[in-house]
């Protein structure tokens, strides 16, 4: 509805989220923190209250401008991505136009700023935006600002301290900074997607609340190669590569080579990750039975 303002946003897209949904569609859902698992709706989970609200000071309405912008971008890409995996699983290739792949590039970068704990592993160098701007004031130091014990004190401050810190977090996830829009355009023409593809359901993938997953190669001669995969569908993740075209899709010809990679993308997606989802109720339970929750270790 038009003038309706959205207030729980979604970091990781309702979408994706939807192909892991069973017949009913809902979602298994393991919390590493609580140890809980669960099964849920899609809109329960990986999503925030006003995550991407932006708003210009204390006394002014939240504005959901960027939620609005990952719609509009979702939107797009969603029947793409729809296309792609029922393609992959029926084995024939899927050829993108410019435009398509170019869209698709662009949600594969906006998805490693988008999550909460993908911004505090990418972000976590920035140390405290709003003490950083105070400081600059003139009169910071001759009225002792610059002592987060003095500053902090104050509730109005402490409100504003939360304000910055959701706008800029907001304003990083959209990637809307000129410098920001340079680089993700630059990245998105320099490369291009590759698919994995895994045919067995026991070796089906996780969806976590970080988004990316990461493997580590090592080549002949020695040199590690870090790749971020993308999980799109319980069978089928993507990530960006140098390969000289889009849409390469590899299948494993062999069933330890599939079920090792799986489990490297999910142990990554355990490490990264406070919540998952899973087709597989199973899976979950033995995952929580063997690694017991690694969120953030």
């Amino acid at each position: 509805m038009s003038g309706t303002r959205s207030k729980r946003h979604h970091y990781i897209p309702q979408f994706l989220i939807r192909n892991w949904a069973d017949e009913t569609g809902k979602v298994w859902v393991y919390n590493q923190y609580t140890q809980r698992i669960f099964l849920t709706s899609p809109s329960n989970i990986f999503a925030k209250s006003h995550l991407y609200a932006y708003q210009s000071d204390l006394e002014s309405a939240k504005n959901d401008v960027f939620e609005k912008i990952f719609s509009r971008e979702e939107k797009r890409v969603s029947k793409i991505l729809r296309r792609i995996i029922a393609t992959i699983r029926s084995g024939q290739p899927e050829i993108l136009n410019p435009e398509e792949a170019l869209q698709c590039r662009l949600f594969l970068i906006s998805m490693a700023r988008r999550t909460p704990e993908s911004q505090s592993r990418l972000r976590g160098f920035d140390g405290d935006p709003f003490l950083e701007a105070v400081k600059r004031l003139p009169e910071a130091r001759s009225m002792g600002l610059d002592d987060p014990e003095v500053l902090y004190r104050n509730a109005k401050v402490r409100e504003m301290k939360k304000m910055v810190e959701s706008n800029v977090n907001a304003v990083f996830a959209s990637g809307t900074l000129p410098r920001d829009r340079k680089k993700a355009f630059a990245h998105a023409q320099e490369t291009c997607m590759l698919a994995m593809h895994v045919k067995d359901p026991r070796h089906s993938f996780l969806l976590g609340s970080h988004g990316y997953s990461y493997t580590t190669d090592v080549d002949e001669n020695g040199n590690s190669h870090v790749s971020a995969w993308l999980p799109i569908a319980p069978d089928v993740a993507i990530a960006l590569t140098d390969w000289p075209e889009d849409m390469n899709v590899s299948h494993f010809e062999d069933q330890g080579k599939e079920k090792r990679f799986a489990r490297v993308v999910n142990e990554s997606t355990l490490v990264l990750s406070k919540c998952m989802v899973s087709t597989n109720k199973q899976l979950l339970k033995n995952l929580r039975r063997q690694y017991g929750g690694q969120a953030g270790k």
